[in-house]
């Protein structure tokens, strides 16, 4: 006997269903501990969230951020300026703490890197400009210049710069423990975010001799409080009263930064120092090393270095396993890359979702190189399923400029939150 289905349009009888497990639900604002101190030398924020018998919802959780440009005195920038991309330009580094205990549960370096590396891969044009630009995201165009003739995204950064700028940016692109969907009750979490240089937050044209500062004037943690209803209440506190034990389970994000690679070395190796477990994609990105600490160019960019091979290995085991060969000048072939670099985002192929970076953006100013590694065989991996990973490049000698290479690595993360309403304890697996 087969199985049919009936059309919802015959569904006489039945009655819709309603979600009523949730009651209300309220944002509440934390401030850092040194709420008073706005300004432009200041490079620590921490944020702690406290809450007693609170239920919150971390996934839904938003960075408020003022900030202005001005000249190192004090006064009004002048000329073409510009923060280099949004929010996550402003960090060097993002901790998340979990527990009373503060465990690590995440910590992402070259978060301002890292962020942009993962937003390429995983947002649609649908949502650049919407929320996107609610966190002052306006991508570079053309070749990343700051010529705002050139590049219009770097022309819209400009406008916004001459006054004050608020953005309203979600915590999840800075930690992918806020994309685990789960509302925790009395879980202390502590938000650390290190400021970037300014130079690595500003993108200025060369006629500006200024040295362009950030001046941020406050930081602002929204979490929204969630109110379940009474059953849902009374279950809980029974659990809680017996003792209790829940996964949370999140992709984390790793971002690492090879040496300096000198322009001589044509096929530069770049071995990851950590082994890391469970990794579920590797995003690649090569930047010229002058890029770093420049007012006039811009980290939140990629280019080709005019590579001609590429491989990853995993405990020594190569991927992909037919090596990218590219090729960015006569004859152009690097339509492999970019097909891997789409389908990472846009997995089942449709047409309603598509990739911020068009074929030409790909080549120029965004090139990551994306290895999707859910459905690897597990024997690759070692007993305790870590990887050793290795990236080899081959490039041509017409790039002669030293370079640095980042690794974005995503990781399937496991934490074990357990114990009693009088004692909770956190556990990363």
């Amino acid at each position: 006997m087969s199985n049919s289905l009936l059309n919802p349009s015959l569904d006489f009888f039945s009655e819709p269903l309603s979600d009523e497990s949730i009651e209300n639900k309220e944002y509440q604002v934390y401030n850092p501990n040194d709420i008073g101190v706005p300004g432009t030398t200041k490079t620590r924020f921490e944020i702690i969230v406290n809450p007693q018998d609170v239920f919150q919802n971390f996934s839904d959780a938003r960075l408020e951020v003022q900030l202005k440009l001005q000249k190192a005195d004090g006064t009004a920038i002048a000329g073409d300026t510009a923060l280099q991309s949004g929010f996550w330009s402003l960090w060097e580094k993002a901790e998340l703490r979990v527990g009373n205990g503060a465990t690590a549960v995440e910590t992402v370096n070259f978060a301002n890197v890292a962020s942009q590396m993962k937003y390429l891969t995983e947002s649609t044009p649908e949502y650049t400009n919407t929320s996107g630009e609610n966190m002052g995201i306006y991508l570079d165009k053309g070749t990343s210049t700051p010529v705002p003739a050139d590049n219009s995204g770097f022309s819209k950064r400009v406008s916004l710069a001459t006054g004050t700028m608020t953005f309203y940016c979600d915590l999840k692109h800075l930690f992918g423990y806020c994309t685990n969907g789960k509302v925790t009750r009395a879980l202390r979490h502590t938000v650390i975010l290190t400021r970037a240089n300014h130079a690595n937050m500003v993108h200025q044209a060369s006629a500006v001799t200024d040295l362009t500062k950030v001046h941020i004037n406050h930081v602002k943690l929204w979490v929204p409080n969630v109110l379940p209803n009474l059953q849902i209440i009374s279950d809980f506190e029974s659990k809680m009263a017996q003792g209790f034990s829940s996964k949370i389970s999140y992709e984390s994000m790793n971002c690492y930064r090879s040496g300096v690679f000198q322009a001589d070395d044509l096929t530069p190796v770049y071995r990851v120092t950590t082994s890391i477990a469970n990794p579920t994609a590797i995003i690649v990105g090569v930047q010229n090393s002058d890029v770093d600490l420049s007012y006039n160019q811009t980290n939140q960019c990629f280019n080709n270095a005019r590579i001609e091979q590429f491989e990853i290995r995993l405990n020594n085991t190569q991927f992909p396993r037919e090596r990218l060969e590219t090729s960015y000048a006569e004859p152009n072939n690097y339509g492999r890359a970019y097909k891997m670099f789409q389908e990472y985002h846009n997995k089942f192929g449709d047409n309603h979702t598509g990739s911020n970076v068009n074929l030409a953006d790909f080549k120029n100013i965004y090139n990551l190189y994306v290895m999707d590694l859910k459905h690897i065989p597990p024997t690759v991996f070692s007993t305790n399923n870590q990887a050793d990973v290795e990236i080899r490049l081959r490039k041509n000698s017409a790039h002669n400029s030293p370079l640095h290479i980042y690794c974005l690595i995503m990781s399937e993360t496991e934490l074990v939150v357990s114990g009693t309403s009088g004692e909770i304890r956190v556990e990363k697996l």
